[in-house]
């Protein structure tokens, strides 16, 4: 839907998911696109016409003169209705433009790119720390820190970790624990 929205042009959908959000300005809840409920044909439909025509609700975003009333489609629209909508279809395409080019732009303001990979960024660090197994493997002690106690050297392996001994004592803790995390561990 914000790919349809990002083309310029009013967007009709369905009430599912986030379609009322990305279709909706956040800081008003102004609608810049018709949202109707899930599996109504005829909602759906009229929705397109009205969109189209810009009728109804959408009939302020058609600039029209003033004392000009829109027209209006019955259940079963006569012929007369039918011609004039049709032809407000065709005369409307520029303000029916202007309508879509606010949607694109409320897509662009609500969902840029940089705003798309700092939530994705976060969901995935929350879904991370969440996982049992990543909570699992938190739990097991690195063996690097068990071996510290180097060849020789007196007094218990923890000392060289919490820095009771000298530095030039202290052993390489490996790879994953290396002198550069040793100052950030308070060594």
């Amino acid at each position: 839907m914000g790919e349809a929205a990002l083309t310029g042009v009013p967007v009709v959908c369905t009430d599912v998911g986030a379609s009322f959000r990305v279709v909706t300005d956040p800081a008003t809840g102004r609608p810049f696109s018709a949202v109707v409920t899930p599996n109504d044909a005829h909602s759906l439909a009229k929705a397109q016409i009205n969109i189209l025509a810009l009728l109804g609700e959408w009939s302020e975003y058609a600039e029209d003169e003033e004392g000009v009333r829109p027209p209006t489609l019955s259940l079963h629209p006569t012929a007369e209705e039918v011609e004039a909508t049709t032809k407000r279809i065709y005369a409307k395409t520029e303000q029916r433009r202007r309508l879509g080019m606010f949607g694109r732009t409320n897509v662009l303001n609500s969902f840029s790119s940089d705003r798309y990979l700092r939530e994705h960024e976060q969901m995935l660090w929350i879904g991370k720390h969440q996982s049992r197994s990543y909570q699992a493997r938190s739990l097991v002690v690195n063996p690097h820190v068990l071996a510290l106690k180097t060849e020789g050297e007196s007094g218990s392996g923890m000392s060289a970790l919490w820095g009771s001994e000298p530095a030039s004592s202290r052993v390489s803790l490996g790879p994953s624990l290396g002198p550069s995390v040793l100052p950030a561990m308070g060594v």
